[in-house]
């Protein structure tokens, strides 16, 4: 099964983007696609889990790869 990560502004953390949804797909191959440098930082690895924290300038996403 694929693995997205799905981060849904609930608050008012972030100005103008309240409730809204972003998906980040992480079929490795999508990946490449879409985010070259986070692909090549993930490797070959598998995401086993994941933390996301809004602060300032937005989100600091903490990916934990196995592999």
């Amino acid at each position: 099964m694929a693995q997205r990560l799905v981060i849904w502004n609930w608050g008012d953390w972030k100005p103008g983007k309240k409730h809204g949804v972003t998906v980040l797909d992480l079929e490795p191959t999508v990946l490449v696609q879409e985010h070259q440098q986070l692909a090549e930082a993930i490797g070959r690895g598998r995401i086993v889990s994941h933390d996301v924290v809004p602060h300032q300038h937005g989100l600091l996403v903490t990916l934990v790869v196995d592999g």
